[in-house]
């Protein structure tokens, strides 16, 4: 080929290599302005290949066709510039909320945070290589250190898990010795005791937990419900007793109304007494506010008879000492006779009016005497 020939052929591959970056300067300011520049950086990058293929030319235009391409360029790294600065802030506060999570104890639910972590670290992206190395690497370890904290908590939950086991059935065998016992609030109170050594025991694992709760439950449920029955019965019997006893009540506040304070009426109270006694406890609830009415109806009847004795001794002394008053007036009245009948003694006239007098005197002494002593007896049952 001449000279001439290959100037013409070096011509003509200068004008299509400028025709086609035209055609690639052209498809890149066809790319909207506004675009996600994730989602035209696949398009950036291949009108870029194709540049580079063609290679860079040396004339004026060429190097005016490759700012005008750097230009348009530019907006979409400059969006992804400013993008990956967001990526990276993202990715430092993936970081942060990873560390936080190293040394948690909730497992299920901080490995569900860090698989959650490792999810939006993908959905991320990468940055330059440099920092995306030195962030994931700060990202993985901890990671890293979470799962080798977890393996080590979940050794010690198992060693944990372990003993839980071994004390859990050591509470179960004394709860079943303690199911049979009738000594309600003694084992109740033992019950509640392993109840709580039972919480502290802590889980004893998926496989045996449920096992192990359903035989202390069932010891525990076999002693409650013998307990149950026990009070069920005792307070069905009390209460009757406590019916008994409100009968009684009723009956002793019905012999209280009569105000009548006889012999038969205090014997009856004896009685119900009696019954009462015979009754027997009729349960904390009822039997102090039932005994201090059945007293008080009691002390009400004896206060009554207590007065009505006092009102009948005292007009029995007032009677007695009506009936003194009389004997003084009767005794006093016979010693005048008697003084009398001295001093006529001297003026009677014949031995047989005189002798008759004489044995109405004598008659006279042994009737006063005879008061006299009445008096004394009278004065002694007063004085009692």
């Amino acid at each position: 080929m001449s000279e001439n020939q290959n100037m013409f052929a070096d011509e003509y591959d200068r004008l299509d290599d400028i025709s086609k970056k035209e055609e690639i300067l052209k498809e890149a300011k066809e790319i909207p302005a506004d675009a996600d520049y994730k989602d035209v950086m696949p398009t950036i990058s291949a009108l870029q290949k194709k540049w580079r293929r063609i290679g860079e030319g040396e004339s004026a235009y060429e190097e005016s066709l490759r700012k005008q391409f750097d230009e348009v360029l530019d907006v979409f790294y400059a969006k992804q510039k400013e993008a990956l600065k967001d990526v990276v802030t993202a990715k430092e506060e993936l970081i942060k909320k990873a560390e936080a999570l190293v040394d948690s104890k909730d497992l299920n639910k901080a490995t569900n945070e860090i698989n959650a972590l490792f999810d939006e670290w993908k959905k991320l992206g990468y940055t330059d290589k440099k920092t995306d190395d030195e962030l994931w690497a700060k990202f993985n370890t901890a990671r890293q250190s979470f799962y080798d904290n977890r393996h080590e908590l979940r050794e010690q939950m198992a060693a944990k898990m372990q003993d839980a086991v071994k004390v859990k059935e050591e509470l179960i065998t004394k709860a079943e010795e303690l199911a049979d016992s009738t000594s309600w609030k003694k084992t109740t109170e033992a019950m509640d005791a392993l109840m709580e050594e039972w919480k502290a025991a802590g889980y004893a694992g998926k496989e045996h937990n449920d096992e192990l709760w359903d035989k202390f439950r069932a010891a525990r449920k076999k002693f409650y419900d013998a307990r149950s029955d026990f009070y069920a019965k005792q307070n069905a019997e009390f209460a009757e007793k406590v019916k008994s006893k409100q009968e009684l009540i009723e009956k002793a506040k019905a012999i209280v109304e009569q105000n009548a304070y006889s012999r038969e009426n205090s014997d009856k109270l004896k009685e119900l007494s009696a019954a009462w006694k015979e009754v027997g406890f009729s349960g904390r609830d009822k039997e102090e506010k039932l005994w201090n009415e059945f007293k008080g109806t009691l002390d009400t009847y004896y206060a009554g008879l207590k007065a009505f004795n006092e009102q009948k001794h005292t007009d029995w002394l007032n009677r007695m000492e009506s009936v003194k008053s009389r004997k003084v007036d009767m005794i006093e009245k016979q010693k005048k006779q008697l003084t009398w009948m001295e001093r006529e003694l001297t003026s009677v006239i014949g031995e047989a009016a005189f002798e008759e007098m004489q044995l109405d005197i004598e008659d006279k002494k042994a009737f006063i005497e005879q008061l006299e002593a009445e008096l004394k007896e009278l004065e002694d049952k007063i004085a009692k």
